[in-house]
């Protein structure tokens, strides 16, 4: 079932590894779902069975029981976990996502010295040979600069011509946008995000747009 992690074991990470090389990590996107709907078994959708092996995060009493953390006891890599519940006539339908969480996102778990050595290592691995790492580097490392209100390094991912580094920033910047529009942190990335309003992939060009607009930077 996919709200099996409840009964995951313990999430102590072990040696920092990357995303490529994480046995759980590197079989789930970024975002994963999972959907069931009351006697029509051909509706049901799964994600993959790692997404089961994900340990819940404590989060003590009084936590929202359809929304919570969950972190890979392989790499320590944090995700959102969240349910809805709609009651239909023709049969109740119930969703369950996973998002994947940069270290910024996941900020309140970790200690400052976790922090800072995660950071680091997305660092390292913005120059890895994985597409994924780079991708998901970006991310971290976009997150983290919109943090600080600081233009780089995400101006300079959304200017690369490394696919993986330009859409993982953009990424991170749509998804900040979705959660906290109009975040300050985003005005540094107007240049950038103005110059991709004309790029010739046209997701790109659409991300961008999007960001723009719902942030309002200056």
């Amino acid at each position: 079932m996919a709200d099996s992690p409840a009964t995951a074991p313990d999430a102590a990470p072990r040696t920092p590894i990357t995303l490529a090389d994480c046995e759980i990590c590197s079989r789930l996107s970024d975002y994963e779902s999972a959907f069931e709907k009351y006697a029509d078994p051909s509706a049901t959708r799964s994600w993959p069975p790692e997404g089961d092996r994900l340990a819940p995060v404590p989060e003590g009493p009084g936590a929202p029981t359809n929304h919570g953390f969950r972190r890979c006891p392989v790499c320590g890599m944090f995700y959102a976990w969240d349910y809805t519940y709609e009651y239909l006539a023709n049969g109740s339908e119930d969703e369950w996502t996973l998002t994947r969480l940069t270290p910024g996102e996941a900020r309140k778990f970790l200690s400052d010295a976790e922090y800072a050595a995660r950071i680091a290592r997305q660092q390292a691995e913005a120059a890895s040979p994985e597409a994924r790492n780079r991708h998901y580097a970006a991310q971290c490392l976009t997150v983290d600069g919109v943090l600080r209100a600081s233009a780089e390094p995400a101006s300079g991912f959304l200017r690369s011509g490394d696919e993986a580094l330009r859409k993982g920033a953009l990424a991170a910047a749509r998804r900040i946008v979705d959660h906290d529009a109009y975040h300050a942190g985003l005005t540094p990335l107007a240049p950038a995000l103005r110059e991709l309003l004309d790029a010739k992939d046209a997701a790109d060009a659409s991300m961008a747009r999007y960001v723009l607009r719902w942030s309002k930077p200056g």
